[in-house]
C-alpha cells in the first residue's frame, strides 16, 4: 500500500490489526519505492482481508491495499559487524534479486526503555528472488480503452528526438532522424491563394519511419505505467489504440486504480502535447460480477468513462 507523508509504520500495522488481528500479521517493512508491505499469516487470511476490506484507514485517510505482484522474501543476516556498511550488503544481495528495502538493524528486543535502543548484530531486508512467481490472479479485471485523437498528426519532434536520447541513439541516426524532421512545410492552395507555415509535429505521411516514430513516442508512456503500477496493471497498444487492463479485489478498488492511472494517462498526454479522445475512450468490465446498477465510476476529468 502507498504510503502516506510522516506516518509511522506502527500506524499501518495497528489499523491492519483492528481488521484482522494482531495474530494474523506476521512481519511489516517500508519499501524503497514509497509503499508499505504487510505481510500476512496465510492466503486465506489474505483473500478474506482483500475481499472484506481491501484497504485500512489510517490517520482518517483510506489506504488501498494491493496484493504484492511478485513474490518477495525476507532475509535476515546474522553476525554483520556495524562496521560494514548498509550498501555493500546491497551490491550483494543485489546477485540473488531485486533488492525492494533498506538494508537494516533488527532491534536487540530489550523491554527496559533506556536499552530498547539498543540494536543486535543482525539485520534484514527484502528482495524478489530472479525467479519470482507472480500471486494470485485479482478477483475483477477492468479494462480502459482509449484512443489518441489525430495520433500520428499530434506527434511532437523535440520529444521524438529526447526519446531518441533516452534510448541511447545518437551519432549519425540521431542526426539522420533530426535532418528528416527539420525544415519540414505545410501549404494550402486555393486558386491564386496560397497559405503555409513551418510544423513541428506529425508523422510524415506514407513513410516508413512514421509509424517507428509513433512507436518512440508511445513507448514513454507504457514505461512510465509500468514504473507507477507495476504489475497491478497490464498496458496492450496496437498503432494509436491501446487498452490498459487493471486487477483488483473490490469496486472501490478498482475505482481507486482506474482513475490514477486515467490520471497518470492525461499527465503523459499533456507532456506529450496528444489529445486523449473523451467519446471513444471507454470501459469493459473482463473479469468477476459486480452489480450492474453500481459500476465502477471512472472519470476522464469531469466526463464519466462508460463501462
Amino acid at each position: 500500500m502507498q504510503a502516506l507523508p510522516s506516518t509511522p509504520l506502527a500506524d499501518y500495522v495497528i489499523a491492519l490489526a483492528e481488521k484482522i488481528g494482531g495474530e494474523n500479521i506476521t512481519h511489516a517493512t517500508r519499501l524503497s519505492n514509497g509503499r508499505i508491505c504487510l505481510y500476512l499469516k496465510n492466503e486465506d487470511v489474505l483473500n478474506t482481508f482483500m475481499m472484506e476490506h481491501g484497504g485500512i484507514v489510517v490517520n482518517d485517510k483510506y489506504v488501498i491495499a494491493n496484493r504484492m505482484s511478485q513474490k518477495v522474501e525476507r532475509l535476515v543476516i546474522s553476525n554483520i559487524p556495524p562496521e560494514f556498511p548498509a550498501s555493500d550488503l546491497t551490491e550483494i544481495l543485489s546477485q540473488m534479486g531485486r533488492v525492494v528495502s533498506p538494508v537494516t538493524p533488527l532491534s536487540l528486543g530489550l523491554k527496559r526503555p533506556d536499552l530498547s535502543h539498543i540494536q543486535c548484530w543482525r539485520r534484514q531486508c527484502f528482495i524478489v528472488r530472479r525467479d519470482g512467481l507472480p500471486v494470485p490472479e485479482s478477483v475483477l479485471v477492468t479494462s480502459t480503452f482509449m484512443d489518441m485523437t489525430g495520433a500520428f498528426d499530434r506527434v511532437w519532434w523535440p520529444g521524438v528526438l529526447h526519446r531518441l536520447h533516452v534510448k541511447g541513439i545518437s551519432g549519425e541516426m540521431y542526426k539522420v532522424i533530426k535532418d528528416y524532421l527539420k525544415g519540414r512545410w505545410v501549404q494550402l492552395e486555393e486558386g491564386n491563394w496560397v497559405n503555409g507555415k513551418r510544423v513541428n509535429r506529425g508523422c510524415p505521411q506514407g513513410s516508413v519511419l512514421g509509424p517507428q516514430l509513433w512507436k518512440i513516442v508511445f513507448d514513454e508512456l507504457i514505461e512510465m505505467m509500468e514504473e507507477r503500477h507495476g504489475k497491478s496493471i497490464e498496458m496492450i497498444a496496437y498503432a494509436d489504440d491501446g487498452v490498459i487492463l487493471i486487477g483488483a479485489n473490490s469496486r472501490r478498488e478498482i475505482e481507486e486504480k482506474a482513475n490514477l492511472v486515467i490520471k497518470d494517462l492525461m499527465e503523459w498526454c499533456k507532456m506529450a502535447k496528444m489529445e486523449l479522445s473523451k467519446e471513444k475512450t471507454v470501459g469493459m468490465m473482463l473479469k468477476g460480477k459486480l452489480d450492474s446498477g453500481r459500476l465502477p465510476r471512472v472519470f476522464l476529468e469531469e466526463r464519466k468513462i462508460c463501462i
